[in-house]
Order: structure tokens, then sequence, then C-alpha cells
């Protein structure tokens, strides 16, 4: 029988002091780095700190239904996000007048999005170091295949090609190649855009590979 392991709460408390520590809109909104930085602490204290996120986040949800708006799309989910980032103290005003969440929305005084830096189990998997010298040696060669197929993302490709081969495990599964491969793909998608004005429809990195 498989044993399973049970997650510990993180208490309130903890949760707004490890917000305190990110930092959000004030250190960095760079959520790539701070998901890799929240991953060593291992899945089943992501798994707490998510759970206490959501819990906060539903409480300003709740709040933010009896506000003046008829948003409901992605924006309006960066902002309760952004808000949350922004700490404690932010978050307990935005909870007392939710009109000032419209205000912010309405403003694009946001960044997106806080929720990213936690990670999950689909994370945890996708960076699976056990996984990753399959998953590398896969993306060396198809990286080393698409060069010259769109010359102006050479240089990025050589780029995600040396990250690759670095043997730098953080770098690797977390943020540099993250950040290489996005310039990669945009870069890809506006040549295919370039000479497919009616859209090309890429939406995933792998596409362009």
């Amino acid at each position: 029988m498989t044993k399973t392991t049970k997650t510990t709460p993180m208490t309130e408390t903890d949760f707004w002091n490890l917000v305190a520590e990110i930092g959000w809109g004030t250190k960095t909104t760079d959520f790539r780095t701070v998901r890799a930085s929240l991953m060593k602490r291992g899945l089943e204290a992501c798994k707490a700190i998510e759970a206490a996120y959501h819990e906060v986040e539903g409480r300003l949800y709740e709040a933010a239904s009896k506000a003046d708006h008829d948003y409901c799309n992605d924006g309006w989910g960066d902002t309760i996000s952004h808000v949350i980032g922004l700490g404690k103290a932010e978050f307990e005003r935005n909870l007392a007048n939710p009109d000032l969440l419209v205000s912010r929305q309405d403003s694009g005084n946001y960044e997106e999005c806080f929720s990213y830096c936690l990670p999950g189990e689909m994370e945890f998997e996708q960076y699976d170091l056990g996984k990753l010298e399959e998953r590398r040696a896969e993306l060396v060669r198809k990286y080393t295949e698409a060069k010259g197929r769109f010359p102006e993302a050479d240089a990025d490709i050589d780029t995600c090609i040396e990250i690759l081969t670095s043997g730098d495990e953080d770098d690797v599964s977390m943020t540099l190649l993250d950040v290489t491969a996005e310039k990669v793909k945009t870069t890809c998608q506006s040549i295919l855009d370039r000479q497919m004005p009616g859209g090309f429809g890429c939406t995933d990195g792998g596409d362009v590979l």
C-alpha cells in the first residue's frame, strides 16, 4: 500500500510573512525566479503555500462580488492576485473596500501574475530532475534541428542549447531556459505571422521546433 504524505497546513501568519519576503511589486515581479526559489522547499511545502493562497483569494473574491463591476476576465483575476502579492495591509484594505479593486483594474495598475509564483504538482512533474536528462537531450535535438529554419531566432536558439548543455540544474529547469525559450517562441511566431498574415496560431514553444 502506498503511504500518503499529509500536507501540513500553513498558517495565515506564515503565508503573509512569505508574501512579504517575496516582495511582489516592490522587489520583483519575476514569477519564474520566485517559483524556482519556492520549488526548493519541496512539493508538500508548496501545496501548503498554494492552499493558503487560495483561502485568502477566496475571501477577496467574495468581497469583490459586492463591488460595482462586471468583470469576468483574466485581468480581473490578475488584479486580485496582484493585491494579494502586495501583502497583508493592501489585501485588508481591498477586502474592506473592494471598489479599490475596480479602480486598480480600470487603471491597469497590476502585474501578471502573482499566482504564477506558486508551483503546483504540474511544475514539479515538469521539472522532475529524474527526467531532466531525457528532456534535455530531446530539447537539444529539437533546437539543433530548428537552427536555420528561423534565422532571426538563431542567437537565442544557441543560448538555449548552451543552457541545456551547461549542466546547471537550476538554470536549466527553472529560469534562464524558460525566459530564452519564450524569446525563441516570440521571434518564431513573429516570422510565421509575417509569412501567414491570417495567423499561424502557435500556442507553445514546442510548436515551432
